[in-house]
């Protein structure tokens, strides 16, 4: 059923890629000559006739069975003596549609990129200057000749099996009174909630908060299957209170069936609070990296999860603890066989089993509402369904959702009728019957998203922009039609959907999200081998009709020869030659994860469909002179070197050109440029100039590179881009070396957009404020920070910002921040202030009689934190009516000019201290 389901999800991107096709040719056809003679004209013309056939049949019956024999052309495999149950479950015929319904999507799909790429060709100067002429390209011709020729073996088909596919619709559809597939947005505010696990949580809390012997490590083995809830209940203790205040830090790993002592490490140090926010993905060298980590844990203690562990390698990992210095570590395994914890004692091991039935019960009925609220009836339902479930948590959430859909007594016995008691069914893998139905009754899109998170390994860390814009560049995500949204928004919303759902959980210690175990078995079973991880020197077969390849380790070539549509290849430490067979030619995502890789091969001419390219986790330090063919690329993303992309690449319009990997809140476009060194800047600026579509955020850092005034004329049309709302501007190292009057002519070229949100300015060196800050013309600013500017002695009236909420300084002496007595209200939405070794004036908030009943200074200030300041000058503590949270750290010299506590009616919580380290 889930099979089905999701072949069923290819027809709603069969029809998809059909109407671009079909607005392709219409559109084509209009702009040419009726007398012209040109082969490829004459075979868009046969195209669109069939195209014309074809929507005549979609309109007259939309039925999705039936829509499936329009791209599934011959069908070899066909049996008349299937049955209702091999319709609703066969796992062998249904996969083989979905194959036939996928390869016709992608033929359109690369059909629709050689059109646009021939047609962008025609824009592009030959080198003699002149216009060039649109290829006749004869693989082109013969593509559009392929693809007509399966239409119509489609539409004819059709006519043959219409009355076979009927009377087992109308059969199935006897049985078949679901909700229809569209997302499930049922969100219970108990999530958190866990049920039957008292006892266990209460252990394991008890046992991580008991005292151990110096020096001492702790190991506690939770065991159990894949489906009893695990990691929902070690997640539940580890961010417990009780248990956060116990250690100075905590890691959490997801292991996995391979073992990467590397990657663990560096995992362990992104996880601390020293580090949080930064990568150590381009550290190789093992040896350091543990000595960062022994440094980083001296004389403290240690909290560790180790996630999912699939082999006895990880007691490498406990024998490298053991001989470092650390005042206590205690180390939760979570694992399926018990024998991976021999020696490990039974004092600390926690087993896990099914939940009982009761525990179950409630999971399903788990809502806002009692059950006592729903009908005897679906209660007692809800207990048969239940007695299924196997003591599953994950399954009886899952079906808790479907289920709360609809209180129908009619819903609820088709749930259990049709789906649940069909368990005889064969699911491999453990799969449960209960996830499969959940599965085929979520929309299509959803189900197309899903699935291709297979592709990659268990416990991968999804990031939110990179995995919305792999779904963009699979063209899975529904168009933003009637709406203002952009693509990148659409797919954030999906994203968020299936968050809802719990198919992603956040990570508890990195800002990523993974997917559980059991969904990423259910995600590869349904795709049947749409998306394949081939793990290296492996006697396995890559499957031929797979479309997503994950490759761990070395590959054989030959395995990847007979593979007929690949769209998109993930290679882990494995060789590049790959990249240069036939069937990678089409690939639409390719990301490369190997830091011995310092050039990209010079196979980029054949990769001319690719969107998204990801060599963060490489060492590459140039690109082939054909890069400027990748026309079609979108996002490109770089580790952090100095690589420039010259305007001559035509990719001025990518989303990236590198990626910082600080959080970024929420959802939104970033982009992370660096001005290159001396001769390549004015090839920089134009780039920058013809970057249309920045939005989002927008970095640009090491403006120390512009020397020359002239060069800045070039840079002054970001006050056009009404789409950025965040700008960061960083000179490196203070802007040492920099003419302090050329900082300040880059800042005034940098004017951007009256609707700019939030702007970090890091490492001005020139003496004054540009013209477009002194006269307020940025009145929507949510927010500023300001560091390293050392030479700037005024700031404008920023008190007058109606919007400013949060105002930070920092490495600035002797700043005066200007105001007027004549302004009632200054400040007047601030709510967070932050002032880090600054000496800073506040001038016009006089505090006389007059002032006192007539003004008002920072009326919602909320937040103050002041930190290694020398003085603080004219600054109205006795108005401050709602500040709430007062902080002073390492400032002595304000001693005299601190407010007497009593005036602070609304403060809660105050921290004055001398340590330098807090």
């Amino acid at each position: 059923m889930a099979s089905s389901s999701f072949s069923q999800a290819f027809d709603f991107l069969a029809e998809v890629e059909f109407d671009k096709l079909h607005s392709y040719v219409d559109d084509y056809l209009s702009k040419q000559e009726l007398s012209a003679s040109d082969v490829l004209r004459d075979e868009m013309v046969s195209l669109n006739d069939v195209l014309k056939m074809i929507k005549k049949n979609i309109e007259k019956d939309r039925s999705q069975q039936q829509m499936m024999m329009f791209w599934m052309g011959d069908d070899d495999d066909d049996d008349d003596d299937d049955d209702d149950d091999d319709v609703l479950f066969n796992t062998q015929h249904v996969p083989t549609s979905s194959h036939k319904v996928s390869d016709v999507v992608y033929k359109i799909q690369d059909l629709l990129d050689e059109l646009e790429y021939t047609e962008l060709l025609e824009t592009v100067p030959s080198p003699s200057g002149r216009r060039r002429k649109r290829p006749q390209d004869s693989s082109l011709i013969d593509q559009i000749r392929n693809i007509a020729q399966h239409l119509i073996q489609g539409c004819l088909n059709r006519r043959v099996r219409q009355p076979k596919m009927m009377k087992k619709d109308s059969e199935v559809g006897k049985q078949q009174h679901m909700t229809p597939n569209k997302p499930v947005m049922t969100v219970s505010t108990n999530a958190g909630k866990i049920y039957g696990r008292d006892r266990e949580i209460e252990k394991l809390t008890k046992m991580l908060r008991q005292l151990s012997i110096s020096g001492q490590i702790s190991v506690y083995p939770v065991i159990g299957t894949g489906e009893v809830g695990k990691t929902t209940l070690v997640q539940c203790v580890f961010n417990s209170q009780d248990v956060a205040n116990h250690f100075h830090e905590k890691a959490w790993i997801c292991v996995s069936e391979n073992f990467d002592r590397l990657r663990i490490t560096r995992e362990i140090l992104e996880s601390f609070s020293t580090y949080r926010g930064s990568r150590f993905s381009h550290y190789a060298n093992l040896e350091l990296l543990e000595r960062m980590l022994e440094v980083n844990l001296a004389s403290k203690k240690f909290l560790l999860v180790l996630d999912d562990v699939c082999s006895s390698e990880w007691m490498e990992l406990l024998l490298f603890l053991e001989s470092t210095e650390i005042d206590c570590v205690k180390i939760i395994v979570i694992a399926r066989d018990q024998k991976l914890l021999k020696g490990m004692g039974k004092r600390y091991e926690t087993i896990l089993k099914g939940l009982k039935e009761d525990d179950c019960w409630w999971i399903l009925m788990n809502d806002d509402d009692h059950p006592q609220k729903y009908s005897d009836e679906l209660q007692t339902m809800g207990r048969e369904i239940a007695m299924t479930l196997k003591g599953s948590p994950l399954a009886a959430n899952m079906v808790g959702k479907i289920l709360r859909q609809d209180r129908s007594e009619k819903h609820w016995k088709n749930v259990w009728d049709r789906n649940l008691r069909d368990s005889k069914f064969y699911y491999p893998d453990g799969i449960m019957p209960a996830l499969t139905v959940w599965f085929s009754l979520l929309s299509s899109h959803l189900q197309l998203c899903f699935v291709f998170c297979s592709v990659f390994p268990k416990g991968y860390q999804f990031d939110v922009t990179e995995l919305v814009y792999m779904w963009l560049a699979h063209g899975y995500l529904p168009r933003a039609e009637n709406t203002s949204k952009t693509a990148e928004e659409v797919g954030c919303e999906c994203f968020n959907e299936l968050l809802a759902m719990s198919i992603f959980t956040p990570h508890p210690c990195l800002p990523s999200y993974i997917i559980h175990n059991q969904l990423h078995d259910l995600a590869h079973f349904v795709s049947s081998n749409e998306c394949y991880i081939y793990e290296g020197q492996s006697r396995k077969k890559i499957p031929k009709n797979v479309h997503h390849l994950c490759v761990r380790g070395q590959l054989e070539l030959s395995g990847v020869y007979e593979i007929k549509i690949l769209r998109t290849l993930v290679l882990y430490k494995s060789e590049l030659d790959v990249l240069v067979l036939e069937a990678v030619k089409n690939i639409r995502v390719l990301i490369i994860v190997d830091y011995d890789v310092q050039e990209f091969p010079n196979v980029v001419h054949q990769l001319k469909h690719l969107r998204y390219l990801d060599l963060r986790q490489t060492s590459i330090k140039s690109w082939p002179e054909s890069f400027p063919e990748l026309h079609h690329l979108k996002v490109l993303r770089l580790p952090d070197t100095d690589i420039f992309l010259h305007s001559s690449s035509n990719h001025t319009g990518l989303p990236f050109s590198r990626v910082n990997h600080g959080i970024v809140p929420d959802f939104i476009m970033h982009y992370d440029l660096k001005c290159p060194v001396n001769e390549d800047v004015g090839q920089w600026m134009h780039q920058l100039n013809d970057m249309r579509e920045l939005r989002g955020i927008v970095t640009i850092r090491s403006l120390e590179n512009i020397k020359k005034i002239e060069d800045v004329s070039n840079i002054a049309k970001l006050k056009e881009r009404d789409q950025v709302e965040c700008l960061l501007l960083v000179w490196s190292n203070s802007g040492s070396g920099c003419d302090s009057e050329v900082a300040l002519q880059v800042l005034e070229a940098l004017q951007p957009h009256h609707s700019l949100k939030y702007l970090y300015i890091d490492g001005y060196n020139g003496f004054q404020s540009p013209s477009w800050l002194s006269t307020l013309e940025l009145q929507n600013l949510h927010e500023i920070k300001l560091c390293s500017c050392e030479n700037l002695s005024r700031l404008p009236q920023i008190g007058q910002l109606l919007f400013l909420k949060y105002l930070y300084l920092s490495g600035m002496d002797h700043v005066l921040i200007e105001g007027s007595d004549n302004i009632q209200v200054v400040f007047p939405s601030l709510e967070k202030l932050e002032l880090e070794r600054v000496s800073v004036s506040f001038e016009g908030m006089s505090l006389s009689e007059a002032t006192m009943q007539d003004r008002s200074f920072f009326p919602r200030l909320r937040y103050l934190r002041i930190s290694k300041c020398s003085s603080l000058n004219g600054f109205p503590w006795s108005m401050l009516s709602s500040l709430k949270r007062l902080r002073i750290i390492s400032s002595p010299r304000l001693n005299g000019q601190l407010p007497c506590i009593s005036g602070l009616t609304s403060l809660r919580y105050l921290d004055i201290t001398t340590d330098s380290k807090r």
